[in-house]
C-alpha cells in the first residue's frame, strides 16, 4: 500500500549478491537431480553462474595385479602357490576379508545401541520428509533459512528437501469462478514501510528519515544488515500462519524490493538482507499448510511512485525512464528463474510485476506518456510470465477516470487464468468516511463493475479503515467487503499486522492503523472464523461456502452464476456463457470510481 505524502532523500550505494536453485545442467556441467542444491551467482537475470562446479565423486578403480610366467620355471600348485604367484592379489584379499570380519562386528554392536534411539531418528526422518529443513524453522522463524555474509542474500534452506519429497500443490484455478481467494498481505516484512510500525523504525533510522533508501544511507551496510535481519526474525513467525489458517485463508501476499534480485546501481544504497531467504521460508510454511502465495514486486528500480512504499519517497520516481525499465524486466525474468528453479514454486499463484505505479500527474489527472510505457512493461511481462506458466496480477495504476473500461483492451483476448487485475479500494478512507450507507454503496459498486469482466478482478489489497471504529460496524464492513469481493475473485487483505505508533507522523492514529491489523482485528474478534479449518483442495470451493454463510452483507448474496469472465479460457477450466460488456453496462449504468483504484 502506498502513502500520498512525498518526501525527498539523499543517495548512497551498495549492491549484494543473491542464490539460485541449479535444477537444470549448465555450461558448467553442474547436475540435476533430486538431490540439486543452491549455489551463489551473481543476481543478474542474464548472468552466468559464478561459482565454480560442485566436486565430483572421486573414482576408484582396483585393478588385478597381471602375471607372466618364468619360461621353463616350475610353478607351485595349490593354495599356497597361488599366493606365490600373485601375492599383492594374495595381500589385497587377505585385507579385505579382515575388514569385512571387524565390519560384521562393527554392524552387529552399532546395530544393538540403535535399538535404544531408533524413535528419535524415525521422527527426524518424517520431519526431513514433511520439508522441515532448517533450525530456523524449527524456531518459528526466529532465524534465516540459510546463512548470509557480508551485504549477498543466501536463498538456500540448510537442507534443501528432495524434489520426490515434495507434493506440488494444485495449481491455483483462476479461471474457475468459484475458486475465492481469502488473503493477507505480510507488508513491512521484506519491503519496510514506515508507517506500519513507526516507533520501531524512528528508533533505528531517526525522526528524519521516511524510507528504506534513507534507512539502509543512515546505518551503511553492515548496521542495516543487522537491524533488518532482527527485524525480519519478529516480525513474522511460522506460527503466525497456523493462525491465519483457522480463519480460513488461502492465500499470501508477499512484498519484496528488487534490490533482493538484482545488483544496485550509482547512489542506489540498498543492502540485500536475507529476502529471499525469508521467502523461501514463507513458501515452505505455505506449503505445508496448503497456501498459496502471491509474490508482489513492491519496490522496482528508480521507484514506480515515488512513495514510501516503492523503498524510496522522492518527488521524481524514475521507473518510467528507459534504463529504469530495462532494470525492471530484468527483475521479472530473475524473479521468473528463482521461482522456476525453487522446491516450492508450486505455492505460487501469481506474480505482481510492480505494485501500484503511478502514471499521473499528482492524482488529478493522467500522464499519457507513463500509461504508454507502463501498457508497454505490462504487456512484456504478461509475455515473459505466461511463457513460464505464472499467472500476472497487475495493477491499473491511480487511473483518473474508469479504471476498468481504460485497460478493457489491454485485457480483452488474454487468458484469465494467466491474468488478472487487481484494483486497491478503500471505500471507507482516502478520505476518511464515516456515512455508513455511502461506504457501503461504493464497496457494492464495486462488486457490481467486476461482474462480466474479460479477466478475473482481485482486490489485492483492502482493509476494515473508514471514518467508523465501532467494533460492531468492523465486523458487518470486513462481512461486506469479502462478500463483495467474492463477486469476483476474491481479495487480499492489507496488512497482517500494523503496529499502533505514540507519535504518528506517517503513521495513522490509534484505532485507525489498527483497522489495518489483520492480527488484531482477529484478536477483537471481528473477523469471522470458520468452525473448522477449510479445504484447500480444488474444487472444494470451501472459501466460497464460508463467504457465502455471512450474515447479511451490505450488498447481498454473491450471484455466483453470474460469475463469468468474457475471454474465454485457454487453460484451466474452460467455460460457456460469455457476456458481453455491453450488457453487463446496461445491467449497471452507474458506473463509477472509488476515489482510490
Amino acid at each position: 500500500m502506498s502513502n500520498r505524502d512525498s518526501f525527498a532523500s539523499t543517495p548512497g550505494n551498495k549492491a549484494g549478491n543473491t542464490y539460485y536453485f541449479d535444477a537444470t545442467n549448465d555450461s558448467q556441467g553442474r547436475r540435476s537431480d533430486a538431490n540439486a542444491s543452491w549455489y551463489s551467482g551473481s543476481p543478474h537475470a542474464d548472468a552466468q553462474h559464478s561459482t565454480s562446479s560442485p566436486l565430483s565423486g572421486t573414482q576408484v578403480a582396483y585393478q588385478a595385479v597381471g602375471e607372466k610366467a618364468g619360461a621353463g620355471r616350475k610353478q607351485s600348485t595349490g593354495l599356497w602357490g597361488w599366493c606365490k604367484r600373485k601375492p599383492l592379489l594374495a595381500i589385497l584379499l587377505l585385507v579385505l576379508l579382515i575388514a569385512a570380519i571387524g565390519g560384521i562386528g562393527g554392524g552387529v554392536a552399532r546395530s544393538m545401541m540403535k535399538d535404544d534411539d531408533s524413535s528419535s531418528q524415525s521422527n527426524a526422518a518424517t520431519s526431513d520428509n514433511n520439508g522441515s529443513n532448517s533450525s530456523g524453522n524449527k524456531n518459528g522463524g526466529n532465524s534465516p533459512t540459510g546463512t548470509t555474509s557480508g551485504t549477498s542474500s543466501s536463498a538456500s534452506p540448510t537442507s534443501t528437501p528432495s524434489a520426490a519429497a515434495i507434493v506440488p500443490l494444485p495449481a491455483w484455478n483462476w479461471a474457475d469462478p468459484k475458486e475465492k481467494v481469502m488473503g493477507v498481505g505480510l507488508g513491512n516484512y521484506l519491503n519496510i514501510e514506515r508507517w506500519l510500525d513507526e516507533d520501531w523504525f524512528r528508533s533505528v533510522a531517526g525522526d528524519d528519515v521516511w524510507d528504506e533508501w534513507g534507512l539502509h544511507q543512515t546505518l551503511g551496510p553492515e548496521k542495516t544488515k543487522e537491524v533488518l535481519e532482527a527485524h525480519q526474525a519478529s516480525f513474522i513467525q511460522e506460527s503466525d500462519f497456523d493462525q491465519l489458517v483457522e480463519y480460513g485463508l488461502n492465500t499470501i501476499r508477499v512484498p519484496i524490493p528488487y534490490w533482493c534480485l538484482i545488483p544496485t546501481q550509482g547512489n542506489e544504497p540498498y543492502v540485500n538482507v536475507s529476502q529471499l531467504d525469508r521467502l523461501s521460508s514463507v513458501m515452505e510454511w505455505s506449503h505445508k499448510r496448503g497456501l498459496h502465495v502471491i509474490i508482489d514486486l513492491h519496490a522496482m528500480p528508480g521507484s514506480q511512485s515515488g512513495d514510501q512504499a516503492s523503498g524510496h519517497n522522492t518527488s521524481n520516481p524514475l521507473f518510467f525512464q528507459p534504463a529504469y525499465q530495462t532494470r525492471s524486466i530484468q527483475t521479472v525474468q530473475t524473479l521468473i528463474n528463482w521461482i522456476g528453479n525453487h522446491p516450492y514454486k508450486s505455492v505460487v499463484s501469481g506474480v505482481t510485476p510492480v505494485n501500484e505505479p503511478k502514471a499521473q500527474f499528482g492524482f488529478s489527472s493522467n500522464d499519457p506518456d507513463k500509461l504508454d510505457v507502463l501498457r508497454q512493461f505490462y504487456a512484456k511481462t504478461y509475455s515473459m510470465l505466461s511463457k513460464a506458466k505464472l499467472p500476472m496480477i497487475f495493477h491499473p495504476s491511480f487511473y483518473v477516470g474508469n479504471a476498468l473500461e481504460y485497460w478493457t483492451d489491454f485485457v480483452t483476448g488474454k487468458d484469465p487464468n494467466m491474468l488478472i487485475y487487481s484494483v486497491h479500494p478503500y471505500p471507507g478512507f482516502f478520505p476518511s468516511n464515516s456515512d455508513v450507507a455511502d461506504v457501503n454503496d461504493k464497496v457494492c459498486t464495486h462488486a457490481r463493475n467486476s461482474i462480466g469482466y474479460p479477466v478475473p478482478v482481485l482486490y489485492g489489497e483492502w482493509s476494515a479503515i473508514s471514518g467508523i471504529d465501532t467494533k460492531s460496524f468492523m465486523k458487518q464492513y470486513y462481512s461486506t467487503q469479502m462478500s463483495a469481493w467474492s463477486w469476483s475473485a476474491g481479495g487480499v487483505f492489507w496488512t497482517y499486522k500494523a503496529v499502533v505508533t505514540q507519535n504518528p507522523v506517517l503513521a495513522n492514529t490509534g484505532m485507525q492503523e489498527t483497522m489495518f491489523s489483520f492480527k488484531d482485528l482477529m484478536d477483537m474478534g471481528v473477523i469471522p472464523k470458520p468452525a473448522a479449518p477449510l479445504s484447500s483442495n480444488p474444487g472444494d470451493y470451501a472459501a466460497l461456502d464460508f463467504v457465502q454463510s455471512f450474515k447479511t452483507p451490505a450488498c447481498g448474496p454473491i450471484p455466483v452464476s453470474q460469475i463469468k469472465w468474457t475471454n474465454p479460457a485457454t487453460s484451466g477450466n474452460s467455460f460457456s456463457g460469455r457476456r458481453r460488456r455491453d450488457e453487463i453496462r446496461a445491467e449497471t449504468p452507474s458506473w463509477r470510481r472509488t476515489s482510490r483504484q
